[in-house]
């Protein structure tokens, strides 16, 4: 049988999402089960706490970017298109301007480190994807 140590040492073991993103698995946070940690490189992104960390710096973001980076992550090394994007961080209800998007990932390059492993990376006719770029 499992001591209930090892039952919280497995829950809190790094894993694999299915899009690759790493992320710690759930744990029980007052009754509910806690939101996985992704990371891409030096990218931390803390869904529960809205914490965003590259490397040991803070990075803040609204609430927009923050969604937006977090849905990056989830599908990391997978090109998601805009209308994908829309749809998943806006909402089904979005009718602005597409080129939102663009507009919110150039103010996120701006605010994460341009030498740090993880990047946002457009894919020229098709969307955008996080990955780690070699230096």
């Amino acid at each position: 049988r499992r001591t209930a140590i090892q039952k919280q040492q497995g829950a809190n073991q790094q894993s694999q999402n299915q899009s690759g993103a790493s992320v710690l698995s759930g744990s029980e946070v007052s009754g509910r089960t806690r939101t996985p940690v992704l990371r891409c490189g030096d990218l931390v992104v803390d869904e529960d706490q809205r914490k965003v960390l590259q490397g040991t710096q803070s990075i803040s973001l609204t609430p927009t970017e923050f969604r937006l980076l977090a849905y990056l992550l989830r599908n990391q090394g997978v090109v998601v298109s805009k209308d994908q994007i829309l749809e998943n961080v806006w909402g089904y209800d979005f009718e602005g301007d597409a080129r939102i998007v663009e507009t919110y990932v150039s103010s996120m390059r701006t605010k994460l480190d341009p030498d740090a492993l993880a990047k946002i990376v457009t894919v020229r006719g098709f969307g955008y994807t996080v990955r780690v770029e070699d230096q």
